[in-house]
C-alpha cells in the first residue's frame, strides 16, 4: 500500500497541510524543528508524491495527446515535427 501524506503527518505529529507546506515550500512558513520532523518522516516512510493524484487535483497532466488515422502501410507513415520549443517526447511504437 502506498504511503500517503496523512501517514507522514501522523508520524511527524503534524497536520497533512503542514506536510504540504514543507513539500511545496509554502504558502505558510514552517518552523525549522517541525520541518526537520516532517523531512525525517518522509525519509523513514520513503514517501513519494503521487504524480497522477497531483495532476487530477491540479487539473493538468502536462501531457500532449496525439491521434492519427489508421495507416494501411506503415512504411508511408510520416510523423509531424513537434512544435518549436517543445521538449522531445519519448517515442512509443504500438
Amino acid at each position: 500500500m502506498a504511503v500517503t501524506r496523512s501517514d507522514v503527518a501522523r508520524l511527524a505529529g503534524v497536520s497533512p497541510a503542514v506536510v504540504s507546506y514543507v513539500l511545496n515550500h509554502g504558502p505558510r512558513p514552517v518552523a525549522a524543528t517541525t520541518r526537520e520532523r516532517v523531512e525525517a518522516a518522509i525519509r523513514k516512510l520513503d514517501y513519494r508524491p503521487n504524480a497522477i493524484a497531483s495532476a487530477l487535483r491540479g487539473g493538468s497532466t502536462r501531457s500532449i495527446g496525439f491521434l492519427t488515422p489508421k495507416q494501411r502501410n506503415p512504411s508511408t507513415l510520416s510523423w509531424p515535427r513537434p512544435p518549436s520549443g517543445a521538449s522531445t517526447p519519448a517515442t512509443t511504437w504500438c
